[in-house]
């Protein structure tokens, strides 16, 4: 009988390693004592002043999208990476992202897939 591979215990594996590597978040204010009121909510509707920014989308840019998913699942992910490293200012959400779309471009390679992308980054940021 043949061991097959099991892609969810990998992916498991995966991002508990991302989440060891995340910083843990501040602690919140203190919390409200008994002593301290809260205020009634007030009810009234809540007005969006502007849309959110892909509202003004394309749609065509989501049928772009699903083509190039259509005729490569690794030009697709290479088409995250590219946009997550466009973002002004990267956190560990983006960095979480791209190491993602990585591990699901390179399958069963994915820590050298990884290790390569992230190499490659540091000497062209060494460069520039």
């Amino acid at each position: 009988m043949s061991k097959r591979k099991n892609t969810l215990n990998d992916l498991e594996e995966f991002l508990k390693l991302q989440a060891s590597t995340l910083v843990p978040p501040q602690p919140v204010e203190p919390a409200i004592t008994k002593e301290e009121t809260i205020a009634e909510p007030v009810s009234k509707p809540v007005e969006i002043a502007h849309p959110p920014e892909y509202a003004h989308q394309p749609l065509d840019l989501i049928a772009e999208l699903k083509k190039t998913a259509g005729r490569s699942k690794a030009g697709f992910y290479d088409f995250i990476v590219r946009a997550v490293e466009s973002l002004p200012d990267n956190n560990p959400n983006d960095i979480l992202l791209i190491n993602t779309a990585l591990y699901l471009k390179h399958g069963d390679n994915w820590k050298q897939g990884i290790e390569e992308y992230w190499r490659k980054r540091k000497t062209l940021t060494a460069k520039g």
